[in-house]
């Protein structure tokens, strides 16, 4: 299918399947949530923005907006469960070592980073079951796998147009580039692996991984919007 026909399409189903209808099934089916994995570098975030207007410029449910949860998960994540503001650094989006929650558990610097973590894990099932929620990392597909109103996304590239993506993006020379790819790299690998025993890396546990290489922040936001088409 050509581009333009695709965008044609997805505009199509934006305006028709996300629209309020009164039919009994519609009304008990669960409004849909999209899970965003991504490499660094794949241009995520950019991607993740065009999506969220995209999909709240055509929806007509005041009483639920989309909303996007990259940064602002941590903050939602210590509003839901009554926890003080500090503890946002402490809810990475990595793996953190048995010795150094250990050594932060007993300085007393914030509760164990299991606990965080499942309240980490509570707070996007919630997000998810609510629905229209875009939830970026922190293992998200993996928390919600089974839950038949997610989409889960893997965004990848290769190394070459990542690292020229984000030289050009962050004015950081090649050599800090190329270190900031590889450790955002191996530490989410390294939480996905350490919470769910998963490799970030495995195509089976997505339902679609878009390669932005060649394709515009605006066609990968469409191709997902697609893809929400088929969601059954």
């Amino acid at each position: 299918m050509s581009l333009p026909s695709l965008l044609k399409e997805c505009g199509t189903y934006i305006a028709l399947n996300l629209a309020p209808r009164d039919d009994a099934s519609h009304a008990n089916r669960q409004a849909p949530t999209i899970t965003i994995s991504r490499q660094s570098g794949a241009r995520g975030i950019a991607i993740c923005e065009a999506l969220h207007r995209k999909l709240q410029a055509h929806n007509t449910d005041d009483s639920l907006p989309w909303t996007l949860y990259d940064s602002q998960l941590g903050k939602k994540i210590l509003e839901d469960h009554g926890l003080p503001e500090y503890l946002e650094k402490f809810i990475p989006d990595q793996a953190v070592g048995e010795f150094q929650s250990t050594v932060n558990e007993l300085l007393g610097r914030h509760p164990s980073l299991y606990s965080l973590f499942k309240d980490t894990e509570e707070t996007i099932k919630a997000l998810a079951s609510s629905g229209h929620s875009i939830i970026v990392g922190r293992g998200g597909n993996c928390i919600t796998a089974g839950m038949s109103n997610v989409l889960s996304i893997r965004l990848i590239g290769s190394l070459q147009k990542r690292h020229r993506y984000l030289v050009e993006k962050t004015g950081s020379s090649d050599e800090t580039v190329d270190k900031l790819i590889k450790h955002e790299d191996q530490a989410r690998s390294s939480y996905v692996k350490q919470h769910f025993g998963k490799n970030i890396d495995d195509a089976y546990i997505y339902d679609l991984v878009i390669n932005t290489d060649h394709i515009s922040n605006e066609g990968v936001a469409e191709a997902i919007i697609q893809a929400l088409r088929e969601l059954s």
